[in-house]
């Protein structure tokens, strides 16, 4: 398959790697659309204190499950799913009074585990365990699909700053995460 590899900084390659076998109690998605975070371009421009190299960025993903093993998951072959980037390990004390977004063991979609820039990527059984994955309703597409983590952000970044209707706000930046502030 082909993949676009980060193997070090400033140094991203596109090229052909073996595909990925599924593991125990594991999937293999078929990446149809993964978007380019900011981050994926800080980790390409300076690293980033966690990615060993060689990594697959994105995090942004959407993709059609082709391959399961025989285990027993809320998924199956032919879903077509969402991923989020971070998978909490719920069970270190952070994730255990609901600071999960401060994990001692997270794994980080794109840069602690390979991610969506390739055609398929391999999902453990704790991503399919734990991880944020959605289902994809019919009336989307995977490119719209793909943004649902960016959504996530932006609801958040909402729900967070206690924004409400008649608030006066300022979206300074018009690319697709302040359209989607503007949106919502």
């Amino acid at each position: 398959m082909m993949a676009a590899v980060l193997d070090n900084v400033n140094e991203i390659n596109v090229r052909e790697i073996p595909n990925p076998k599924v593991p125990t109690n594991g999937a293999i998605l078929k990446v149809h659309s993964c978007g380019i975070c900011k981050s994926d371009l800080k980790f390409i421009n300076y690293g980033d204190r966690i990615i060993k190299f060689p990594i697959i960025l994105g995090h942004e993903i959407a993709g059609e499950i082709v391959e399961i093993d025989n285990f027993d998951c809320d998924f199956n072959v032919g879903d077509r799913i969402a991923l989020a980037s971070e998978v909490p390990c719920k069970n270190c004390k952070p994730c255990k009074i609901d600071k999960e977004n401060l994990c001692n063991n997270v794994l980080s979609i794109g840069s602690t585990v390979n991610g969506g820039f390739s055609e398929f990527m391999l999902l453990s059984q704790d991503l399919l365990d734990r991880g944020p994955i959605n289902l994809i309703p019919d009336s989307l597409t995977y490119n719209q699909a793909s943004l649902a983590e960016t959504l996530g952000c932006v609801v958040n970044a909402m729900e967070f700053s206690r924004m409400e209707s008649g608030k006066t706000v300022v979206i300074i930046g018009a690319g697709y995460m302040g359209c989607l502030m503007i949106s919502v």
